[in-house]
């Protein structure tokens, strides 16, 4: 079994093609996860509404026009991760280019494919937990990463290293331990420049999704 995980694996990875299918599916996951989880991006507006120097007529008409951009905010979820995948694997690509290993970008793209859509199966257990708890439960945006390790030991904190525990989660280190594994495995980098390059993409993650909720 675990023989034919790896033939497989290897066989999306060691293709020479744009994976324009592989692209595709992944974005229509993403898009899907998008559509279901519109309650609780709206729930997080109206938090970071109440949150903001604003009077009630001011936080009224900003409520309005999130409503109003609800379609707008679906697509544009659609488009950055597509562009973030994107330019994630041209980094890859030229981190592998500066460690002399070559790999195509086509294969950048599947490999990143791959990894982000194991995050991606994480996204979907927390929006399924929080719509199941309902999105009134949901006090602070933070609340909304339950599968977070600094939801799972009840971490609290305002600073930018707590906000980047949020970002972390099983599913984030299974992916980005997938990524060195097939690295490794697949392309043949010596373990200790798969794991650093690995750790260093995990790290600029994290960093940047935090940066994102604190402005």
């Amino acid at each position: 079994m675990e023989k034919k995980s790896n033939e497989m694996i290897k066989g999306l990875l060691l293709t020479e093609k744009f994976p324009t299918r592989a692209l595709i599916i992944y974005s229509l996951f993403v898009l899907l996860c998008a559509i279901l989880q519109a309650p609780i991006t709206g729930k997080i507006a109206a938090i970071s509404i109440q949150n903001m120097q604003l009077d009630s007529a001011q936080k009224e008409m900003a409520m309005n026009m999130v409503e109003n951009m609800g379609i707008f905010t679906i697509i544009s979820s659609l488009i950055g991760a597509v562009v973030e995948l994107l330019i994630s694997s041209a980094l890859l690509y030229l981190s592998a280019k500066l460690i002399k290993v070559e790999i195509s970008y086509s294969r950048c793209v599947m490999l990143l494919i791959l990894v982000a859509g194991i995050m991606l199966l994480g996204d979907y257990l927390s929006m399924g937990i929080n719509l199941v708890r309902g999105v009134d439960q949901i006090k602070e945006i933070t609340d909304v990463f339950c599968t977070s390790f600094a939801y799972m030991f009840d971490i609290k904190g305002e600073t930018l290293p707590y906000k980047m525990l949020v970002f972390l989660n099983p599913f984030t280190v299974i992916a980005f331990a997938f990524m060195a594994y097939c690295l490794k495995t697949v392309y043949d980098v010596p373990v200790a420049k798969s794991v650093v390059i690995s750790f260093v993409f995990l790290f600029v993650y994290v960093l940047f999704q935090a940066l994102m909720i604190s402005f």
